[in-house]
């Protein structure tokens, strides 16, 4: 996600959270997840999605991990929305479609390695809730 929220991932930043939320909406899920980091400066908002982007230091990113989501999103037929304000957080916004194949694949969307098994079985749980 945005730099602040994979420090917070890489355990360097001690304050701070991130929320993950579904929600139902008609015949979308809604995947909610926002940080109150320090947002994504607007210079380079447009960028965020573009492979080999990154704001990291040479050697401690590849620029990947947002290209590939976008990449999983539009497999899925879905599409994902960003909001961010410097000094504010970002929070990313995932609307899958909803049917009983969508669902499946929802399920198993891989889940980023930092997540916990815990946080991988509750974020399943809460996505499970909304079919």
């Amino acid at each position: 996600l945005d730099d602040g929220e994979f420090k917070a991932m890489d355990g360097e930043m001690n304050m701070g959270q991130i929320t993950i939320r579904t929600e139902q909406a008609d015949d979308q899920i809604r995947l909610s997840i926002k940080d109150t980091g320090v947002g994504i400066p607007d210079n380079i908002k447009h960028r965020i999605f573009e492979p080999f982007f990154t704001t990291k230091p040479i050697g401690q990113g590849s620029g990947l991990g947002l290209s590939m989501v976008y990449g999983l999103i539009e497999q899925h037929n879905a599409f994902i929305d960003v909001k961010s304000k410097e000094k504010s957080g970002t929070s990313f916004y995932l609307y899958f479609p909803v049917s009983e194949k969508a669902a499946k694949e929802i399920i198993s969307l891989p889940i980023n390695p930092y997540v916990t098994e815990a946080e991988q079985k509750f974020i399943v749980e809460e996505l499970k809730k909304c079919l």
